[in-house]
């Protein structure tokens, strides 16, 4: 599962639903899922709700921050060149700046969230 929440200065900053569709498609060919395997959702954050210290938020920075729910997790080699993979692949299908798309990793999944009822092993 991927969450997205955005920085938006405005209603016409927010997703499309084409757009969203496209980005769990890509990030479902990455993981290599199976249909509906990744799951991909929107927030929005308006920018008075949004601050960072001792800076000024120019028209071109653009916060996109992801937050990933794997499984498992790789290793940290692995994990470092799948952040950068997937900043690069968000930044692009959002059209929003790479050097402000952040990814947070959750703690894995296994063994503590279940889908329908059943637990992820």
């Amino acid at each position: 599962m991927v969450r997205l929440k955005l920085l938006v200065r405005d209603d016409a900053e927010r997703l499309g639903k084409e757009t969203l569709q496209a980005l769990a498609d890509d990030l479902g060919a990455y993981f290599e899922s199976q249909p509906a395997g990744t799951w991909v959702e929107a927030e929005y954050l308006p920018l008075e709700q949004y601050a960072e210290n001792r800076c000024k938020l120019t028209e071109d920075v653009k916060p996109t921050l992801v937050y990933v729910l794997r499984h498992d997790l790789p290793n940290e080699e692995e994990l470092a060149r799948e952040a950068m993979d997937l900043a690069r692949i968000v930044a692009r299908r959002l059209q929003r700046p790479r050097r402000n798309t952040h990814i947070f990793y959750e703690p894995p999944g296994k063994g503590r969230v279940a889908f329908g009822g059943t637990l992820a092993r």
